[in-house]
């Protein structure tokens, strides 16, 4: 289960998405407002996940049987929003980004035509680096360099827009046992398909036919990611993740490299050679939440626009205030707020709600701070340039 708030210009407020992975998945709504009665749940999307078989066998709705997408998980998992697309300045308002996990994709749904723009289907796979040799006349000009082999999506459970247009994508590979963030450069610009016919035939790509390069963010000795969540100072963000060591850390990684890149070349070609992402060598750990928190598996996080950082411990939530002096962070409990189950999403909404989420279950708590804000006026290339 993934969640995010959505704002509407025309509507003058926002509302709660929430992406289901159970059966081929469905996108719910949750609001409140619109006159003197509660909106509450509505259905926002149908079959957000698997649509097509041509990747992963969808629920067949006419049939009680469990399916056996029930057990693949083809439903839909990380959700976002395209801040680009939207009308208005708002950071939280834009095109549904929704991860297809039955489809093996991450698409971005088009709200002129309803199309479903694919923007990831194939990654760089962490799980399988090889070298490529130069023969005696020089052929392949990569000599010991190393490369890597793309797969498929597997189940990204968390993204993340950046204020200049990078989409981040977090995803755990079973098969090997490691998980990675994946950066798709400039993906607000990725250009959108222009029909439902064109939308139709997009579900049979085994690859991405847009020409903006996907590459491995961070992927530093980590076997699970829970979620992502942007820093006030739109310069850097938060990680939940678990590593090879077993313990679930809390990270802080720049989502854009330091001015005095050219400065120290020499410097980052040689952690180039050694570093299988852009900012592995650039990370730092803000908590180790194993003994601290008593975390065994890295779960949500939210961050509010003072910097204080809502995370999912086993008996509710606890909100950290985190400072930093140099290459030293501390962090102190300033409180824990208690649910009767385990989070499994947290969203904090424009109207100082923290949602809490816990299988089937929705909570939602009154806080003094609303989200980060982030400006929308970072990326290269104007809005205005496109009419």
């Amino acid at each position: 289960m993934a969640s995010t708030w959505r704002h509407d210009e025309e509507l003058g407020r926002g509302y709660l998405l929430v992406s289901q992975s159970h059966g081929n998945g469905r996108v719910w709504r949750w609001e409140v407002g619109g006159g003197p009665i509660a909106i509450g749940r509505s259905l926002h999307l149908e079959a957000s996940g698997c649509r097509s078989n041509f990747y992963l066998p969808c629920l067949d709705p006419r049939s009680m049987e469990p399916a056996k997408s029930d057990l693949l998980q083809a439903g839909s998992g990380a959700i976002a929003i395209d801040f680009y697309q939207g009308e208005g300045d708002s950071y939280l308002e834009g095109a549904l980004i929704l991860a297809e996990w039955g489809e093996g994709r991450i698409i971005r749904m088009e709200e002129s035509n309803g199309a479903r723009t694919p923007l990831v289907i194939q990654v760089p796979d962490v799980c399988s680096r090889e070298t490529r040799e130069e023969d005696e006349e020089g052929t392949n000009a990569n000599l010991g360099s190393t490369w890597t082999v793309t797969r498929r999506l597997n189940q990204p459970r968390s993204m993340l827009y950046t204020p200049y247009g990078d989409l981040l994508v977090a995803d755990t590979l079973n098969t090997c046992g490691k998980a990675a963030i994946y950066r798709l450069s400039q993906a607000v610009h990725v250009d959108a398909l222009d029909s439902l016919s064109a939308s139709r035939k997009a579900h049979a790509w085994n690859e991405t036919q847009h020409g903006h390069p996907v590459d491995v963010f961070y992927a530093n000795n980590l076997v699970a990611i829970g979620a992502m969540a942007m820093d006030p100072s739109w310069l850097s963000m938060y990680v939940t993740a678990k590593t090879t060591e077993g313990k679930v850390v809390l990270l802080k990684i720049p989502i854009v490299a330091e001015d005095d890149e050219e400065e120290n070349a020499e410097e980052e070609e040689s952690i180039a050679d050694v570093s299988t992402g852009a900012m592995d060598q650039r990370a730092q750990i803000v908590m180790d939440m194993t003994d601290v928190l008593g975390i065994s598996e890295p779960g949500p996080l939210v961050v509010s626009e003072k910097g204080h950082v809502f995370m999912a411990v086993p008996d509710g939530v606890s909100v950290l205030s985190v400072s930093q002096k140099g290459l030293i962070f501390t962090c102190h409990v300033v409180a824990t707020l208690p649910t009767p189950r385990l989070p499994t999403s947290l969203t904090l909404g424009d109207d100082k709600f923290l949602y809490i989420f816990a299988n089937d279950s929705m909570f939602r708590i009154r806080t003094r701070e609303g989200p980060v804000t982030v400006p929308t006026n970072l990326v290269v290339g104007k809005k205005a340039d496109k009419k």
